[in-house]
């Protein structure tokens, strides 16, 4: 067990990945066949149950899917490794020390957690898009929020230019022509290729466009 669990988290790709969740799977079966068939004894019943209950719930055997939705961008596969082998450190450790003690398997210390990759972000005030001819106008905001954003200013549902505000900071846009549309994402994992957030991406738009011609400031 230690020695597939230990190459899991050492996968470097979701094909990878997926066989080793396939084998710990199975193992986790064999494991929990083993421990359904003895007799726990007396004053262990509720911690027996409980370990059965871990192992039968496991969701190691799930394929990794794209878990792109909404307004999020792919995550490097580093990081979505990481968030997986996560999910299958705790099911190992959970289903095989229900008691919360410290769990030796085949006489070795279980391997160290998987290492949470660092969050990217981007540059506070980075334009991070501008398409087409730029106009007199510009918009000054400032974010208040606890995440980073990134405001898209479009004209007839066409962008035209974005940029990138830190939580707790205030950046300016300029060049901007024409009626403006406002659409904030927030975020955090910053993806500078694919120009958006990789984790928990919300997106709101502005009900009405801003007029054309002036210098706007707002608060998000």
């Amino acid at each position: 067990m230690r020695r597939n669990l230990t190459r899991a988290m050492a996968a470097k790709s979701i094909v990878s990945a997926n066989a080793y969740r396939e084998l710990l799977t199975t193992l986790l079966e064999q494991q929990s066949g083993i421990l359904r068939a003895v007799e726990p004894p007396a004053g262990l019943e509720a911690i027996h149950a409980d370990a059965l209950q871990t192992l039968s719930g496991s969701l190691i055997g799930d394929h990794l899917n794209d878990p792109v939705d909404g307004c999020t961008v792919a995550e490097p596969v580093a990081t979505f490794l990481y968030y997986s082998n996560l999910d299958i450190y705790d099911v190992i450790t959970q289903g095989m020390n229900p008691t919360g003690h410290r769990t030796i398997l085949g006489r070795k210390l279980l391997p160290a957690p998987p290492r949470k990759p660092a969050p990217r972000r981007g540059t506070n005030g980075h334009v991070v898009q501008r398409i087409g001819k730029r106009g007199s106008a510009q918009i000054r905001v400032t974010n208040k929020r606890s995440t980073d954003a990134l405001i898209v200013v479009s004209t007839s549902g066409r962008t035209q230019a974005s940029i990138y505000i830190r939580a707790k900071s205030t950046a300016t846009l300029t060049g901007l022509r024409g009626s403006l549309g406002i659409t904030i994402r927030t975020g955090s994992d910053w993806d500078p290729t694919g120009r958006g957030f990789t984790r928990a991406c919300e997106e709101e738009t502005f009900n009405e466009p801003l007029d054309r011609g002036y210098n706007w400031q707002f608060t998000i």
